[in-house]
């Protein structure tokens, strides 16, 4: 049987309602002061999803559906050919997974998954009545190719990638979404900033089937592989290495059943800290940048994921 139009691709309508919902910011709350779509459009940002749901609903033709999502009851809405949009989700979804705000969707029976720095998990579920996936925040915005988020003074950035964690400071929120995105500072009202001077880390993941036979156990085996670094050689529970400047450094190794731990004794090096994982089926490979380091400057982000991958990749 020949798909209908609708579910070949979504209504303009339907387009233009999650488009929205990608270009305006999101604010957590409880609570719904009616205000208007026209009100809301004109402050630029949603104060909760039943604002958000307020103006998608008024630009398509969709229903609500009550579902669950960042750990509480969330609305979806569905339109005509079953495509989704929602309060935090960037696409409208369909039959077929997309890709918008960094990161793939895509439907399993009554779960819209999300696939991010490689590794998948549950995102909306069309279903109230049981454990709702993931956890509140307090504001949630989306570029062309990643997604931001802040909870408890961390903003965390997120592409299909990687992730970089920073502290949600009150100079980096104008930054980012007062003057890039030309929002009222308003958004940014009752928010908890972060401390300027906590730590800065990047995450990346692969599957560990990928990676050849154990190599993934002997953290001297990845220091290896960095193109800043020439040689490592253990000594007991330090690693020392030399840096393609011909400057030297030491880390101090704690290794586990299920991954190791460097932390930067001595020496200069651009990370404080490196991280190896196994979980579940998965590799999480993580490191806390120096603090002469800005994660968010221009460019940086996507080396230190890039740099990271890289790591993982060579260890295959």
């Amino acid at each position: 049987m020949t798909a209908s139009p609708e579910t070949r691709q979504p209504a303009p309508e339907i387009v233009h309602a999650a488009e929205l919902a990608r270009r305006l910011p999101l604010r957590w709350s409880d609570e719904d002061f009616g205000t208007s779509p026209e009100d809301v459009l004109d402050r630029g940002w949603f104060f909760g999803p039943e604002e958000c749901v307020r103006v998608l609903t008024r630009a398509a033709p969709v229903g609500r559906v009550a579902g669950g999502g960042f750990g509480r009851s969330w609305p979806l809405l569905v339109g005509s050919g079953r495509w989704t949009i929602a309060p935090g989700m960037p696409i409208a979804l369909g039959p077929s997974a997309a890709i918008g705000g960094g990161c793939e969707f895509r439907r399993d029976g009554g779960v819209i998954l999300r696939d991010v720095a490689g590794t998948e998990s549950p995102f909306l579920v069309d279903d109230d009545s049981g454990p709702a996936p993931g956890e509140p925040f307090d504001l949630m915005w989306f570029g062309d190719t990643e997604s931001y988020t802040v909870h408890r003074g961390e903003l965390e950035i997120q592409d299909l990638f990687g992730v970089l964690r920073v502290p949600a400071t009150r100079e980096a929120l104008e930054d980012l979404v007062v003057r890039t995105r030309r929002v009222p500072e308003t958004v940014l009202s009752s928010i908890d900033f972060g401390d300027p001077a906590g730590s800065q880390v990047v995450e990346v993941s692969r599957p560990v089937a990928l990676i050849a036979q154990d190599q993934w156990r002997n953290p001297k085996t990845l220091l290896e592989t960095r193109e800043d670094i020439t040689a490592a050689t253990a000594r007991g529970d330090d690693v020392g290495v030399t840096l393609v400047t011909g400057e030297s450094a030491v880390f101090c190794c704690e290794v586990s059943a299920d991954g190791w731990r460097l932390a930067l004794r001595s020496g200069a090096y651009p990370l404080r800290e490196i991280r190896l994982d196994r979980r579940d089926d998965s590799l999480l490979l993580s490191a806390t940048l120096d603090r002469r380091i800005n994660g968010t400057a221009p460019g940086m982000r996507q080396r230190l994921i890039f740099d990271l991958r890289t790591d993982l990749v060579k260890l295959g």
